[in-house]
């Protein structure tokens, strides 16, 4: 017999009852549904407490958005993302018109990385051969923004598209350059020269990128139709010229060598018709007859800007890369050698009768004076190089004259002058030469009577006989300056022995001495040698809100011991050129005389200057002719039968060791 305790009966009985209780069948679901809860996202940092007015929830939020906007775009370095992300955050939860305007131009000029960061961006992707797709990766942030001012009721300003096209000349995007452009003449906005410079700055960028060669063409062309049309443009609305907008049309031209965009560029800035250069566009014509009784002029054409000498090499540069010789001659002609100042102001009155039918083709048309500029040194080589280029070495002859005729004008003028001063007992003022015979310049027409087949053995020895007259003349100015350095030096110390109390005698070398101290040093000074080439300004180091106009040619007073370093310097490179131009020579007129030497051993005629004409010579006759040397092993031997060709001097395979 068991004996149960009343606890497990109890349990027992309770067992029994649940087995009666209905089941209740508890449904559950595969897939449960997540806990979901809403979250507030507030900022990281302490804010004033909310204005008692803002109650509401939805407003509580649009606060906070706002200060975390502010704080995103107040930081130290701004995070362009950050701000991004902030704005469109403020933007889901608040309208377009309720964001304060100086909200977005902020936005404007913070959500994307700056012009420099972009470019250099730019160019890392470039070495890598990792062109963007996208020629501006932030481009459709700049477009919503600018559609949300236009969209909130207020009017974007011109500084705020100058800050995209800012961006889009950093990264060479010249067609959304044209596009902020239109979309600025929409709104009716003046165009100032800096909107037309980072357009430009745009179009010199976009040629200097890498290219796929069959699109070069393509993208030159309208780079130099769009070009065309900014300078018509601005032609049109009177726009002045400042000096970053020549310069950075001119990139252009270098790179498109549009002839028609050149000619238009001449006309707006210096008023200069290529065809006419003698006379000013006609465009001017009309603007002189047509005055009022106020004396201003009707038409808006800004006045031309005074044709320097920079102006006048670039110009030169660019007519000899389009190989147009004939224009080249013609402008400097014409700019260095203007026609007398009674000529250009009066009217000329013969064939008056002739002219009638014509119309005016006076040159005394125009309100302002025929453009006029001074050659240097790099006119007469950027003229003499272009001009051997095209294998006119004649006429390169005749402008090698000409270059060594006004060096020597402008050291008898500097001789002349200082005699005067000497004389008369005064420090009038001696001014820099312009123009000296660079071993550059002889260079350039030595090497054009050496590149042709035929060898231009003439002009090759007129090259050699000018080469030893200019070291010549360079040695007696050395000699002279030497000397007259000298004389200035023991004026000096007889001064300073005289009394330490009185001051020095006021002399050229104290001038120069002076002009020395705010002059370049003598390795960079001479900005005419084109043996040292000028480094442009970078691109992207050009003042762009520089509205200054094209500065003029100032000429540089003359210093005593730079000029006497230069000459010591072409001194020694004109020597090595001689040198190199009797070498040149010698091997030349050997291969000539072998060439018609085998000519003659062949029984073929000859051209001979006296007796004019062409007839045949024994081989005896040449020989005395040429002043050829028997070879030592036919020496003494009278028959020259024997020989199978001409002979040839022993010392041309020395020179070839």
């Amino acid at each position: 017999m068991f004996l149960v305790s009343k606890q497990c009966l109890k349990q027992i009985q309770q067992s029994k009852c649940r087995r009666h209780l209905p089941r209740v069948a508890v449904v559950r679901n595969i897939h449960a549904s997540p806990i979901s809860s809403f979250t507030l996202a507030l900022p990281t940092v302490e804010f004033p407490s909310l204005p008692t007015r803002a109650r509401d929830t939805r407003e509580s939020i649009q606060v906070l958005k706002l200060q975390e906007l502010a704080h995103s775009m107040n930081a130290v370095s701004p995070d362009p993302a950050v701000v991004w992300r902030n704005y469109r955050g403020l933007l889901r939860i608040e309208l377009p018109r309720n964001v304060p305007l100086a909200v977005h131009q902020r936005v404007l000029r913070l959500c994307t990385p700056s012009p420099r960061e972009m470019r250099l961006h730019l160019a890392e992707r470039m070495k890598m051969n990792a062109r963007p797709g996208v020629p501006h990766l932030y481009e459709k942030r700049f477009q919503q923004v600018i559609h949300n001012i236009r969209e909130a009721g207020y009017t974007p300003t011109l500084e705020d598209y100058h800050y995209v096209l800012e961006h889009f000349a950093a990264v060479g995007h010249h067609a959304g350059s044209l596009q902020v452009l239109r979309e600025i003449d929409e709104l009716k906005f003046p165009k100032t020269s800096t909107t037309y410079a980072l357009c430009l700055q745009a179009l010199c960028h976009s040629l200097t990128l890498p290219c796929w060669h069959e699109d070069r063409p393509q993208l030159v062309k309208e780079i130099s139709q769009t070009a065309q049309k900014l300078i018509d443009e601005m032609w049109v609305a009177g726009i002045p010229v400042s000096s970053v907008n020549v310069d950075l049309a001119v990139r252009v031209l270098k790179e498109t060598l549009d002839m028609e965009t050149l000619e238009k560029l001449l006309k707006v800035v210096y008023g200069i018709d290529l065809s006419f250069p003698d006379r000013p566009p006609v465009e001017y014509w009309d603007q002189a007859k047509s005055k009022p009784e106020t004396g201003d002029l009707v038409s808006p054409l800004p006045g031309p800007q005074p044709f320097t000498t920079p102006a006048l090499n670039t110009t030169l540069d660019i007519l000899g890369r389009l190989g147009n010789v004939s224009k080249m001659v013609q402008l400097f002609e014409v700019i260095t050698v203007p026609l007398p100042k009674g000529v250009s102001e009066v009217p000329s009155s013969s064939f008056d009768e002739d002219d009638d039918d014509f119309g005016c083709s006076s040159p005394a048309v125009s309100s302002f004076p025929l453009p006029h500029a001074q050659p240097n040194t790099t006119t007469f080589y950027t003229l003499i190089r272009w001009i051997c280029e095209m294998d006119h070495t004649i006429l390169a002859r005749h402008y090698l004259l000409y270059a060594f005729r006004y060096d020597r004008d402008i050291d008898f003028a500097i001789r002349r002058a200082r005699v005067a001063n000497v004389k008369n007992g005064v420090d009038t003022p001696i001014f820099a030469p312009r123009v000296s015979i660079t071993r550059g310049i002889l260079q350039t027409v030595m090497g054009a009577a050496n590149r042709n087949k035929n060898r231009n053995i003439e002009i090759l020895k007129w090259v050699s006989m000018m080469i030893v007259k200019v070291l010549r003349c360079k040695r007696h100015d050395l000699k002279f300056y030497s000397l007259w350095r000298d004389q200035e030096a023991s004026k000096l110390e007889s001064a300073e022995d005289l009394s330490e109390s009185e001051a020095p005698v006021a002399n050229l070398a104290d001038a120069s001495s002076t002009v020395e101290a705010s002059s370049p040093s003598p390795s960079t000074a001479n900005v005419n040698d084109p043996d040292v080439p000028q480094r442009p300004t970078p691109l992207f180091e050009l003042d762009i809100n520089d509205t200054s106009l094209p500065p003029s040619s100032k000429q540089r007073l003359f210093n005593l011991d730079l000029h006497i370093n230069l000459l010591e310097r072409d001194i020694e490179e004109i020597s090595e050129l001689e040198k190199r131009c009797s070498e040149i020579l010698a091997r030349d007129t050997q291969r000539l005389k072998e060439r018609l030497g085998r000519r003659v051993w062949k029984s073929k005629d000859v051209y001979f200057r006296v007796p004019e004409g062409r007839r045949v010579v024994s081989r005896e006759h040449w020989q005395e002719i040429v002043n050829f040397r028997e070879p030592p092993d036919v020496q003494g031997e009278d028959d020259l039968a024997d020989l199978d060709g001409p002979p040839r001097r022993s010392r041309r395979r020395d020179r070839r060791s």
